[in-house]
């Protein structure tokens, strides 16, 4: 298992210092007890909901095995009612086209972030103020097949 410090910097959120501490105290703590159970889609989505706005205020109380189950329910809250985000060109652009229909598509709008977080299950209409780009894979019909953010810092690709 890796160091505690490492620990502590691969999930460190930058000028978040309510989320660093809960790294530090609860995250960090859950881990060193539990090495093999280290799930990071899991950690992601619960650092996701700490920093959104339906995360408790005083996040130093919630354990991680409470947050793990906040994070879930906050998600499959964003990810229901799929057939209600309908788009249009303005939603979406195209920036790379294959021969089998295949192609890559930045979302735009925030209602393409929902769309795409509620066909995909994960919680990236959550991301639609960030400054990060989202694309997504998609197939000749417009259905996601992959979520990929491109962060400006180091230009890293995260999914």
């Amino acid at each position: 298992m890796k160091n505690k410090l490492s620990l502590v910097k691969e999930y460190r959120i930058n000028n978040n210092p309510r989320i660093d501490q809960w790294v530090k105290t609860h995250l960090l703590g859950f881990l060193i007890k539990n090495p093999l159970q280290k799930d990071h889609n899991e950690i992601t989505h619960i650092l996701d909901f700490l920093k959104s706005d339906e995360s408790p205020k005083r996040i130093t109380r919630l354990g991680y095995k409470d947050a793990k189950i906040a994070a879930e329910k906050w998600v499959e809250k964003l990810t229901k009612n799929v057939n209600e985000y309908e788009l249009d060109e303005k939603d979406i652009k195209t920036v790379k086209r294959y021969h089998n229909g295949y192609r890559w598509v930045e979302l735009l709008s925030e209602q393409s972030y929902k769309r795409e977080g509620s066909k995909m299950g994960h919680c990236v209409a959550s991301y639609w103020s960030r400054p990060e780009k989202i694309y997504s894979l998609r197939d000749e019909k417009n259905q996601p097949h992959c979520t990929v953010e491109i962060t400006k810092k180091n230009k890293k690709i995260g999914s």
